[in-house]
């Protein structure tokens, strides 16, 4: 008797050392990476616990690491003070209150309070908690040991947390289900996808419900079992295709089907041509998409015909990189690229890229590239100043047209573009492309890059972004 009602004091004592958690919990816990994300969807999966068991275990020193110095200086990132209040709540539910400094107050309905709400344990550790609106989250030159992100943040926000702990060689923990963000979050997936970060995700099934080492599922608070009939009506209860977000964490919401469903893949068909008509004049644009790996790169190179109301897309030729190659590397395909049609740069009307890839930037990659990097080195390549090769590679991702919703705008005009009668053409040479084109659903596979490289072709009138002048370059077909 006198053991079990220890076993109750201990368990109320310090209750997340007892919890049965769920594998999705387990595996990012048991992983001890420098840079880590969990991402679920909502509510079943418990990623704020299992943030806050990442939180406890450092300020308790539970798991006290000989790599890791103690006591820890910790910081809580919220993207808003309601939320922070949220997981302060949830985190002062599972401390061990033996351990806390009995300068912590704490408000059920505030949370921790002072001028700087803070955690602060009996051997030293601290945890602040900080959140703004929009971004504005100050370091105000703190040096830490670990920085915790609830939910989506910025890029520039986690490059701030990345330096602040870099010295004390620390840890960047996040958790997040990816809706409301303020910024796209390509940035993350590609540091995700660089193996940067180490990233635990699970959709909502119910394997994904049962507790490591039980056999029934997690229950509700009313005693309602998570499987797979509850799993089926909370899909049921979804608007359209909310439920890849709500429920499962993906990163964006897919739409139906294949993106281009009017698209004609049979050579002689509707659109894949063998052969271009000789004497047709072009303008004539490029677009490229930068990337390192395997087909990942890639410039697409574009003859619009005018006349009309809108202009004939001919898609005349592509580069791939293949493997990791370098800008001047890629110079050289796409000049050999020019060259097979007997075209000059100069010729071009215009050339348009992807952004920067700012994420370079923290991985200091020797493989990073940007519309800067290959301008150079085409100006190199063909002996001219930088500052006097024309037209110079512009980014598409910018002015009018540029933020969000350009995929699905850009996607929706070269498809509208295939419904008019020769409205689009795509020439046989371009295998990469014809295979994108007939495959690409949507997703961030590898079919995505050579269509990214198509629209940022066609931008300036996808978008309405840009005139095509009368004196500007036109091309002819020999």
């Amino acid at each position: 008797m006198l053991a079990l009602a220890r076993l109750r004091a201990v368990s109320e004592a310090a209750p997340s050392r007892y919890l049965a958690w769920l594998p999705l919990q387990r595996s990012f816990l048991d992983d001890d990476s420098k840079r880590k994300l969990i991402r679920a969807g909502n509510q079943f999966f418990g990623k704020t616990a299992a943030l806050c068991e990442e939180m406890r275990r450092r300020g308790e020193a539970d798991h006290r690491d000989p790599t890791m110095t103690y006591p820890r200086r910790m910081i809580c990132i919220s993207p808003s003070v309601p939320q922070s209040v949220s997981i302060q709540k949830k985190l002062w539910e599972c401390l061990d209150k033996r351990l806390i400094d009995p300068r912590t107050q704490f408000d059920p309905v505030l949370g921790f309070r002072g001028r700087y709400p803070a955690v602060r344990w009996l051997d030293g550790s601290v945890l602040l908690f900080k959140s703004g609106e929009a971004g504005a989250i100050s370091f105000a030159g703190e040096t830490v040991d670990d920085v915790f992100i609830d939910e989506p943040t910025t890029l520039r926000i986690f490059q701030e947390a990345d330096r602040r702990v870099t010295m004390r060689g620390g840890y960047v923990i996040m958790g997040m289900t990816p809706i409301n963000q303020r910024e796209p979050l390509d940035w993350l997936r590609e540091l995700v996808e660089l193996g940067i970060i180490s990233e635990h995700h699970a959709k909502l099934e119910p394997m994904q419900m049962v507790p490591v080492g039980h056999d029934e599922p997690r229950r509700t608070v009313d005693g309602t079992p998570i499987d797979a009939d509850f799993i089926e009506r909370q899909r049921r209860a979804m608007v359209g295709h909310d439920a890849a977000i709500r429920l499962d964490g993906e990163w964006e919401t897919p739409p139906d089907g294949q993106a281009f469903p009017a698209f004609d893949p049979r050579v002689g068909g509707t659109h894949v041509v063998d052969a271009i008509p000789p004497d047709l004049e072009f303008d004539l644009w490029l677009g490229i998409d930068h990337g390192e790996r395997d087909h990942k790169q890639v410039a697409v190179l574009v003859g619009l015909q005018q006349g009309g109301v809108y202009p004939c897309v001919w898609v005349l030729d592509e580069y791939v990189g293949e493997g990791l190659t370098t800008p001047e590397v890629d110079a050289e395909g796409i000049l050999a690229m020019l060259g097979r049609w007997g075209w000059s740069w100069s010729q071009l009307t215009g050339a348009a890229g992807d952004k920067p890839h700012d994420v370079r930037r923290i991985t200091r990659s020797v493989a990073r590239k940007s519309n800067a990097d290959l301008h150079v080195a085409i100006a190199r390549r063909l002996n001219v100043a930088p500052g006097r090769l024309s037209p110079p590679i512009r980014q598409a991702k910018t002015g009018r047209g540029g933020g969000r919703g350009s995929v699905d705008r850009g996607v929706r005009w070269l498809h509208t573009a295939m419904l008019r009668e020769g409205g689009f053409k795509i020439h046989v040479n371009c295998q990469r492309g014809i295979k994108s084109l007939a495959r690409w659903a949507w997703a961030d596979d590898e079919w995505k890059d050579w269509i990214d490289a198509l629209r940022y072709g066609t931008h300036h009138v996808a978008m309405k972004t840009a005139r095509i002048l009368a004196e500007s370059p036109t091309v002819r077909v020999r």
